[in-house]
């Protein structure tokens, strides 16, 4: 019989640091990543 799991059997656990990783929850949020990679390119530029 198949599994009706959320999370498959063959999922792995990645772990990224904070100040490395941003959380997405509203579009809000979405936005404010939009801005810091277009702030952070022209600063590159």
């Amino acid at each position: 019989m198949e599994e009706k799991a959320r999370i498959p059997k063959r999922t792995l656990l990645y772990l990224v640091p904070p100040e490395r990783a941003i959380d997405i929850d509203t579009e809000l949020d979405f936005k404010m990543l939009e801005f810091m990679i277009r702030y952070n390119k022209s600063l590159q530029a």
